[in-house]
């Protein structure tokens, strides 16, 4: 079993190609570029929807976790959303009683 540090050190960081960084930065755009016709030819259009620092997060702890994939949410909340819409409708859910007040 390889070591946590070897892992990270091999989650595919590459060489940023605008600055040449070799520890990837971390984005704080909110938006980013378009093309005329509309398209985000980097596909990144909004933070919340995706970035490249959560892309990053998400290719790394696949790695640590010897998963398939991952997802990071941008909010608590996101992803309490998700799990619920993952879930059946006639699903049973437990949970703590003194839970996120956002998720009751």
């Amino acid at each position: 079993m390889a070591h946590i540090l070897t892992k990270l050190a091999h989650t595919e960081c590459g060489i940023d190609a605008s600055t040449a960084s070799v520890i990837p930065p971390i984005h704080l755009s909110t938006t980013f570029e378009r093309e005329r016709d509309g398209s985000y030819p980097r596909g990144y259009k909004y933070a919340r929807d995706g970035n490249p620092t959560r892309a990053q997060l998400e290719k790394s702890l696949t790695v640590l976790e010897g998963g398939a994939a991952s997802r990071a949410f941008p909010s608590g909340m996101a992803a309490c959303n998700a799990i619920l819409q993952a879930l059946p409708s006639d699903a049973h859910i437990v949970i703590p009683n003194d839970v996120y007040h956002g998720f009751r």
